[in-house]
């Protein structure tokens, strides 16, 4: 009897250690083909808003269209939510964004994510 306690206490930790790890390494999000929904991550720098001053715009090619939410620390950074992001490749997104003086605009494409829900364009400019 004194045997098995170690092996069953050594079972329990690796266990315990496994679903630990699983849980860390899980993904918090997860794309499927049927959802339409996407969120773009990007950054300026040229033009970018130094004190949320700025404003941002976009525009697909399949018709949505909105604002920007730039970073809530005054940064460049900035996302929008794309709910209706159709199936397939060759969509693009026309991103505009400035401040009272200066302004710029670029073209990027888009398609749905394989995996999570982020589309990272990248910096932009």
């Amino acid at each position: 009897m004194e045997q098995i306690r170690p092996r069953w206490r050594a079972f329990i930790l690796a266990f315990g250690l496994a679903v630990a790890a699983s849980a860390a390494t899980a993904p918090t999000a997860q794309a499927y083909p049927w959802d339409p929904s996407a969120v773009v991550v990007a950054s300026v720098g040229t033009c970018g808003p130094s004190v949320s001053s700025g404003w941002g715009w976009y525009e697909t090619s399949y018709g949505e269209k909105g604002w920007v939410t730039w970073s809530p620390t005054g940064g460049s950074y900035f996302t929008f939510q794309l709910r209706s992001l159709p199936k397939g490749g060759g969509h693009t997104v026309k991103i505009s964004w400035g401040v009272s003086n200066c302004s710029k605009s670029v073209t990027r494409g888009i398609a749905r994510p394989a995996y999570g829900n982020n589309i990272p364009l990248g910096y932009l400019g």
